[in-house]
């Protein structure tokens, strides 16, 4: 149980390094055989050169330029093997055959429908590498047609492998990741670059224009802050924090967080670069899809070993949330908070929602697993998790889909039944696609969109599928200051519990009660106490306290039925309860 009444002390023991940045620069569609975003620049590095050619297989090309003399041989690798799922052998992975094989279709023969996806297909990034024509001038050259998106690219200079084994790739320099400060990177390193593409709705190309840069735009900035235990960098880590568009520090409302995890081998910065974070929430706030949110990107990279992530959690909730929430105008409820994780994030994900399910409202796994000896949920996490919005998404064609990853995780597919069997309402999203960011980024787009802070599409119900609800006929009598009450809901016992009706019981103490719908949460004021109370949460919180409870709030038959012990807590009035002549007492004189 954690609770959070003394946990601003963190402020001093955390080094901030604070560099603010415009997440990404502007781009617009232009017309036909003009390029967009075609910046001249001396120097090593020259912007792409996105063109609206009207032509076919996509409508447009992108021409990737390097300036350096002195090279030898030039290669891009880049984010465009693609595949045709009509034309696959096997739509999905199964047990029996993991992994789907794909096309390896290269941008050339690109048609409607066609899927960016890893060749051959592997959890690796196995994209193109493809030699550059050098000009008079020193200027390497790469032109290729591509459908709408955000493709990564990065570049290999004299790299003397067939197979680029033991050489670096590099990011292009007026590409340069946001973090990446004349050179020097903040925090983390990225070796790759980013470019958008837009639609031409003649080529049937998918318009993803929310992942291209928006009028106006959030700021991301990047933190060092003390992390004892660390490893590398050493009792130090990083994070990097997202504000939303005109955001406001002494806004009335608290702004929700996200929290969000990279994937294995990555960093702090691989979602607002590979990801397009930044582009993609100035996005759906524009229109009003998804509220303004604060999200938060910790660096999972360098902790030490531990038992399911338990390094990394206890860093996040005793060191970075308490930071966020001293800092940033966001709200301190657990309500208002959801994690999310790709891969190895998805992973830490379930950690955070087995281990720690009171500090989320909100969980979101992608292309990560539950541990084999979670495969079966026990009666305590389905308690825990009731009320919970939960996310679980992959690729088709993700070659973890089916099996997992070595013992790590046994895959996304088989979460869901497991989630299933447990009774826990789950949101399963899978789309064709393999193990990459083109998977990702759209799986970030439905977790935000359908589930994280959204209203859950399940009736919170008195869960007797999952509980020993006793409503006998001998039903059990409540005296206030001697009187007897009356319910249109009698109190009843779930698995040994009280539980008497909340609103007819704080009402007949002059409490004043309100319900919010669309969070299923209960708000009561009393003199100097606040309470808040979500259905089927394990703790509600006095004051700002979380208490924790010995049956999670739930309806029954349309009435919010709570645990008498927290009556007696929230109240501070006597309350005693007659097992054997089954009857409650309460006092308030």
């Amino acid at each position: 149980m954690i609770f959070r009444g003394v946990l601003r002390l963190y402020t001093a023991l955390i080094l901030t390094v604070t560099v603010v940045m415009s997440p990404f620069g502007t781009v617009a569609q232009a017309a036909t055989g003009i390029p967009v975003n075609s910046v001249s620049v001396e120097g090593e590095g020259l912007s792409p050169i996105v063109t609206h050619t009207g032509k076919a297989p996509t409508g447009y090309t992108v021409t990737f330029r390097y300036w350096n003399p002195d090279a030898e041989r030039v290669q891009i690798k880049g984010e465009w093997f693609f595949a045709r799922p009509g034309a696959l052998t096997q739509i999905a992975g199964t047990p029996e055959a993991p992994v789907v094989e794909t096309q390896g279709l290269l941008p050339d023969d690109w048609k409607p429908g066609d899927i960016p996806i890893a060749y051959p297909n592997a959890t690796a990034a196995n994209w193109p590498v493809t030699d550059m024509t050098q000009d008079n001038e020193g200027v390497w050259t790469y032109t290729t047609p591509l459908p709408s998106g955000t493709f990564t690219y990065s570049f290999f200079v004299d790299c003397a492998t067939a197979d680029q084994s033991g050489c670096t790739p590099i990011s292009d320099p007026r590409k340069a990741p946001w973090s990446d400060q004349n050179g020097s990177p903040l925090g983390s390193i990225q070796t790759s670059s980013q470019v958008f593409v837009p639609s031409d709705p003649n080529f049937n190309t998918v318009d993803y224009w929310w992942q291209g840069p928006a009028e106006q735009q959030g700021t991301l900035s990047h933190h060092t802050y003390s992390s004892p235990g660390h490893e590398a960098p050493a009792n130090k880590n990083y994070f990097v924090p997202y504000t939303p568009p005109n955001y406001d520090p002494v806004r009335p409302e608290p702004y929700p967080t996200l929290y969000l995890s990279h994937g294995g081998g990555g960093n702090e910065t691989d979602w607002t670069t590979q990801g397009a974070l930044g582009n993609i929430m100035d996005n759906l706030i524009a229109i009003g899809e998804i509220e303004p949110m604060l999200v938060v990107m910790p660096n999972a990279s360098g902790y030490p070993s531990s038992t399911f992530y338990e390094a990394y959690d206890r860093d996040l909730i005793d060191n970075i949330i308490p930071f966020i929430e001293e800092n940033y105008n966001v709200s301190t409820k657990p309500k208002d908070r959801a994690f999310s994780g790709l891969s190895m994030g998805g992973i830490i994900t379930n950690s955070l929602m087995l281990k720690y399910p009171e500090e989320f409202g909100y969980f979101g796994m992608m292309s990560g697993g539950l541990p084999p000896e979670y495969e079966v949920l026990s009666k305590e996490h389905t308690a825990s998790l009731a009320g919970k919005g939960i996310f679980v998404g992959s690729g088709w064609q993700d070659p973890i889909h089916a099996v997992g990853f070595r013992t790590n995780h046994f895959g996304p597919a088989r979460q869901v039944s497991s989630l299933i069997n447990a009774g826990i309402p789950v949101t399963p999203v899978f789309i064709n696609g393999g193990h990459e960011w083109y998977v990702w980024r759209i799986l970030l787009k439905d977790f935000l969109t359908r589930v994280a802070f959204q209203p859950q599409p399940y009736s919170l119900n008195d869960l007797r599928g999952q509980h020993n609800v006793d409503q006998s006929a001998a039903a059990i009598t409540v005296k206030l200051n001697g009187e007897e009450q009356h319910f249109s809901q009698p109190p009843v016992t779930v698995d040994g519990s009280v539980l008497v009706p909340l609103r007819d019981i704080f009402e007949s103490v002059d409490a004043d009660v309100t319900w919010e719908g669309s969070t299923k949460t209960v708000f009561v004021n009393k003199g100097e106490k606040n309470i808040e109370l979500r259905l089927n949460q394990p703790v509600a919180y006095v004051n700002g306290n979380a208490v924790e409870l010995s049956q999670p709030g739930m309806l029954i038959n349309g009435k919010t039925m709570v645990p008498l012990d927290f009556i007696e807590i929230a109240l501070d009035i006597e309350i005693s309860w007659n097992k054997s002549a089954k009857t409650i007492a309460i006092s308030t004189k």
